[in-house]
């Protein structure tokens, strides 16, 4: 079973809800939300095929993006969140298109969801490591492990401390993971 996960990046996203770190995600991925229980995953061909409806579109990957916050829309305040038009500026691409599958590179106003996805593709393609894990309500983001030199140890690196990446309110602070901060910008 976790061969075959580990062969279709997007069924997996799909099914666990989680990519790690050696999870590469490349052209050709998409995220098709989380999948229920007895439901059959389509195909991103079968997906582009169906007809524009009333669901959360399916967001296909196609890494030629600058800067995740800018390239979304900018930072958000937390208070502002619920202004940010990203609802209809998505309805607009499935209807531009005539499809439930937009490319990631067209998105120009995306949430928490749509940043920590590209935020993971930019960074496998740079090879830095990520890891993208799914919330409820539209809620994903990436952590990442960063080390730092010991001051007591003649050079040495401490244990990696695990951070959130914030790319929605103050794009590029690091969130310790586990603190009331982090959990704040993983939950409603």
């Amino acid at each position: 079973m976790i061969s075959l996960l580990n062969s279709n990046l997007s069924v997996k996203y799909s099914l666990t809800g989680h990519l790690a770190s050696t999870d590469i995600v490349n052209d050709g991925f998409y995220d098709a939300g989380k999948a229920r229980a007895g439901q059959r995953i389509l195909t991103l061909e079968e997906l582009s095929k169906q007809p524009v409806n009333q669901h959360r579109p399916i967001i296909v990957v196609n890494t030629t993006e600058e800067l995740v916050s800018k390239a979304m829309g900018g930072a958000v305040e937390m208070e502002k969140l619920h202004e940010f038009p990203w609802v209809l500026h998505l309805s607009e691409l499935k209807f531009q298109l005539q499809s439930n599958v937009i490319p990631i590179g067209m998105i120009s106003r995306g949430i928490y969801c749509h940043r920590a996805l590209l935020f993971k593709c930019l960074a496998d393609c740079i090879g830095m490591s990520s890891t993208l894990v799914r919330g409820e309500y539209n809620r994903a983001w990436n952590e990442v492990l960063l080390f730092s030199e010991d001051s007591t140890s003649n050079g040495r690196f401490s244990p990696p401390c695990r951070y959130i990446v914030d790319l929605m309110h103050q794009p590029g602070s690091l969130l310790e993971a586990n603190t009331p901060a982090a959990e704040q910008y993983q939950t409603i």
